[in-house]
């Protein structure tokens, strides 16, 4: 079972009227990413293994055949993939950057990942960052926070953000991707289009796992090398079924 949580925390002098700037989020193939455990919400698998019975296993079943509803599909600078979630060959990921003011106030991305499952680096991955979730940790309670959370994602055309700043109120989509040879790409530069959210459902938390959204969106956009190269990939037709889980 693997687990994946992470953000960064550092003091800002206020997000009411100021954008927090971040650093860049741990991604899969950078030290300190894990994958995660298989989120609730799946559909039921076909496994003889550790499924319940010995017929039709759960969606977490080791056996073969497993199904989460989870997938990335697409054209990849003119290679078309298709990487559909079973937790043998690909998994989820998810993750949070974030500020928390001197108030108690948390700025953040939250992030779902789809990635290798057979790489130790869990790559090649995509990330999927939604901007700007905020919340009142010194004020509101999980109940609030996870009402807050159910609404966060909302259907309809989402712009891509255009740099690393967090600003209240705004919403903005990031994609990310991490290829087998070390390089991270950004889809923060300039785009034409937009994302767009065809559907969001909740996925009530369960014991040990907290609520999260099944995510569902098309996007075309380019992604730029982080190393300053000028390098480029484009992801092109691009379908994602995600899993982002709350960010509390």
């Amino acid at each position: 079972m693997r687990t994946l949580r992470f953000s960064f925390g550092f003091l800002i002098i206020s997000i009411l009227f100021f954008g927090c700037k971040l650093d860049p989020p741990i991604l899969p193939g950078d030290p300190g990413y894990v994958q995660s455990t298989p989120p609730g919400g799946g559909t039921t698998g076909t496994g003889t293994g550790t499924g319940t019975g010995t017929g039709t296993g759960t969606g977490t079943g080791t056996g073969t055949g497993t199904s989460s509803g989870y997938y990335i599909k697409g054209t990849l600078s003119g290679k078309t993939f298709d990487w559909e979630v079973d937790y043998t060959n690909w998994g989820t990921g998810n993750g949070k950057t974030s500020s928390v003011d001197q108030n108690g106030i948390e700025t953040a991305e939250l992030q779902g990942v789809i990635s290798s499952y057979t790489s130790t680096d869990a790559v090649p991955a995509i990330t999927i960052g939604f901007r700007t979730y905020q919340v009142d940790l010194g004020n509101q309670d999980q109940t609030s926070i996870a009402t807050y959370f159910n609404g966060f994602v909302t259907i309809g055309a989402w712009n891509y953000a255009t740099d690393n700043n967090l600003t209240a109120g705004t919403k903005y989509v990031v994609i990310y991707y991490n290829d087998t040879k070390g390089n991270t790409y950004s889809s923060i530069g300039t785009q034409s289009g937009t994302a767009t959210i065809s559907s969001v459902t909740q996925v009530p938390a369960s014991p040990g796992v907290v609520e999260s959204l099944n995510i569902k969106l098309s996007f075309s956009c380019t992604l730029y090398n982080l190393d300053g190269s000028g390098s480029t990939v484009t992801l092109t037709n691009t379908q994602a079924s995600i899993n982002l889980p709350d960010g509390l």
